[in-house]
């Protein structure tokens, strides 16, 4: 059985796909080689800090849950992995502007922007890379979220 964070990972995961579909969009990967030159994304359940807020009747655990989203962009052209990036991170932005309910599954999705530096591939290539933050807040009825 999944909990309700791993239903909305998948949802995030297949609308950033849908979003993206000449980059690699991935759950839990480790970094390529050598990233596609459409980009590669990464989604990764974040870390929580402390639990949930708690309504007692009815008992509710309210959530806001970080998901982590790394983004690389390698492009052929190497002088071009700051647009490279930006096209990336726009079209994540997209995804939660675009409804920030997730067809229902949080009540509120948010982006935080992250850090973007220049990245060197273990292959040698040039690129640039970042880290995002999607945070989904929901309620369930289980206290594992």
């Amino acid at each position: 059985m999944t909990n309700h964070i791993d239903s909305v990972i998948a949802e995030a995961l297949a609308r950033l796909t849908a979003a993206l579909p000449s980059a690699l969009v991935v759950k839990d990967d480790d970094w390529p080689r050598r990233p596609p030159v459409d980009g590669w994304v990464n989604l990764h359940e974040g870390d929580m800090d402390g639990g949930p807020d708690i309504d007692l009747s009815p008992v509710r655990y309210n959530w806001v849950w970080p998901i982590d989203v790394e983004v690389v962009a390698c492009p052929a052209n190497p002088t071009m992995r700051h647009e490279a990036l930006a096209d990336l991170i726009t079209a994540v932005s997209g995804v939660v502007e675009a409804d920030r309910f997730l067809g229902g599954l949080v009540t509120y999705l948010d982006l935080e922007p992250g850090n973007t530096e220049d990245i060197q591939i273990e292959s040698g290539a040039q690129g640039r890379g970042g880290r995002l933050t999607l945070l989904a807040q929901f309620s369930t009825t289980s206290p594992s979220g």
